[in-house]
């Protein structure tokens, strides 16, 4: 009897121990490098992992492109990318700069655009300096092992994102 026990609680111990690289073993942020967030929108687009960090980068001439990635273990799993645009920019044309290749849908009054792996919105912000009149915030999934992004998730949390940053934008 005790042979057999044991022989049963093989696959039961398998299966637990390949359970334990489901897990997260850090905190779901607070902020996307400075920009406050709700972590339970951003909870769903992070994986299991050990560690998270985070990257903020700036790059352009035209107006500074403010860059955030955050990496899971060392990959870079999510990307927001915010930039000074032109009156009459919409979500979808920001999805299709970042993306370019199909696949793009608009909703929401076309306020918020998608793809498979990301999502876009555009917040009205009058810069005379960057001579722009509202600012695109994408955020994008860069890194899935093949697995399809949860289009869901990604609206919802730039919904909320793009709420966030143009409350920290410095619009005239």
């Amino acid at each position: 009897m005790p042979a057999a026990l044991a022989l049963g609680l093989v696959p039961f111990l398998l299966a637990l121990a390949a359970c334990g690289g489901d897990e997260r073993d850090y905190t779901v942020p607070t902020s996307l490098c400075g920009t406050p967030v709700d972590s339970g929108l951003l909870e769903p687009l992070l994986p299991a992992g050990k560690e998270i960090g985070q990257e903020t980068g700036f790059s352009g001439q035209e107006g500074p492109k403010q860059m955030c990635t955050v990496r899971v273990d060392g990959k870079a799993w999510l990307l927001t990318h915010g930039e000074w645009r032109e009156g009459g920019y919409t979500a979808l044309d920001a999805v299709r700069d970042r993306r370019g290749r199909g696949g793009e849908h608009a909703v929401d009054g076309g306020k918020i655009a998608y793809w498979d792996q990301g999502a876009a919105t555009v917040v009205p912000c009058r810069s005379e300096k960057w001579k722009a009149q509202t600012f695109s915030v994408v955020v994008e999934s860069v890194y899935r092992d093949g697995r399809k992004g949860d289009s869901d998730a990604l609206k919802a949390f730039v919904e909320s994102y793009g709420k966030a940053v143009a409350e920290r934008l410095p619009c005239a």
